[in-house]
């Protein structure tokens, strides 16, 4: 019983950490123009925002997650990896995989195969608009990520 408590009490813990303390950010943005692209981005968590999330400063597309369609569609798949175009934190490709708890671990593309650290699903209804000339960006932020990247212990 002391064991399902505490688990319960770590659960409630991990929840409730502030996103302003995690590493980095995965976040699924879309162009509210009819014809606007949707995709997803990761940025560290001390450049979250319109430079990094819509320009690509500091943070990193994560390629084959293009689509078309409504924002809301859009999931992340149960592997993805941030475009080498994009050093990310340092690094040329960051993997990242979905676990059986909904959960995903990041990986060093190539590296010695430790997990660097650990994405959790982000509080609902955090979103960040940029605009560009006509044309706004709604980012929708999606997994907090807390490890050895982008700063981090």
């Amino acid at each position: 019983m002391k064991l399902a408590q505490s688990l319960a009490l770590l659960v409630a813990t991990v929840l409730t950490i502030p996103s302003a303390l995690a590493n980095f950010h995965v976040a699924k943005g879309a162009a509210t123009n009819p014809d606007g692209h949707r995709y997803f981005v990761a940025c560290p968590s001390d450049a979250y925002g319109c430079e990094c999330l819509h320009g690509l400063v500091k943070g990193a597309a994560i390629p084959k997650t293009i689509r078309d369609g409504d924002i809301d569609s859009l999931n992340l798949p149960n592997f993805f990896k941030t475009s080498p175009r994009n050093k990310f934190c340092g690094q040329d490709e960051v993997d990242f995989y979905r676990r059986s708890n909904g959960n995903w671990e990041f990986f060093i593309h190539n590296g010695n195969g430790k997990a660097q650290g650990t994405c959790y699903p982000a509080k609902k209804g955090i979103r960040t608009t940029c605009t560009e000339g006509s044309t706004k960006y709604n980012f929708d932020d999606q997994l907090v990520c807390f490890g050895a990247l982008c700063g981090g212990q």
